[in-house]
């Protein structure tokens, strides 16, 4: 993603994606996947299933509550790219934004309950990277009441729209590579 928002915005070519009907932001985010992430993609979910069959406390409110909190997290990492994507349109640099998401979601590898307060809180609900990480684990297990499952799709959809919201900024902002 990182090559393709700076080789799009340099070179001059994201002023021709903007004149096609396509979504710049549909163009931006999905012109470059890398077909190597499928076979990750299809391992981790024969680790989760794998998982899941271990967990004995499973309930069917916990599965579908950990599924709709799966797309939630999916929302929440689709919002950090567009913030990205905004950024490289603003600044044509994204690399270290990159790093810096990749360093923020190391920090959701583990549970977010084990960070003190400041922290815990920040991760939550600033950036909403325990919300993306450590929220389905927990509705899977049933550790997580549904008040705390909606606040956090509203977040989750709140996180979205700002960024939304700051992508057409981005565009309203950008100076062409021609100009």
């Amino acid at each position: 993603m990182q090559l393709l928002v700076r080789s799009y915005v340099v070179s001059g070519d994201f002023d021709y994606i903007l004149t096609k009907p396509v979504s710049a932001l549909f163009r931006s985010l999905f012109g470059g996947s890398d077909i190597l992430d499928l076979s990750i993609i299809f391992l981790s979910i024969g680790f989760i299933l794998f998982s899941a069959g271990k967990i004995e406390s499973i309930s069917l409110f916990g599965a579908t509550l950990y599924t709709v909190l799966v797309f939630n997290a999916f929302l929440i990492a689709l919002a950090f790219h567009i913030l990205v994507l905004s950024i490289g349109v603003l600044t044509t640099e994204v690399d270290n934004t990159i790093m810096l998401y990749r360093d923020i979601t190391q920090m959701g590898r583990v549970p977010v309950d084990i960070y003190l307060e400041p922290l815990r809180s920040f991760l939550t609900f600033a950036i909403p990277v325990g919300i993306m990480m450590t929220f389905p684990a927990k509705a899977l297990m049933g550790l997580l009441s549904a008040q705390i499952a909606l606040v956090s799709l509203g977040i989750g959809l709140l996180f979205f729209l700002a960024s939304l919201w700051f992508w057409r900024f981005s565009l309203r902002h950008y100076s062409s590579a021609s100009s």
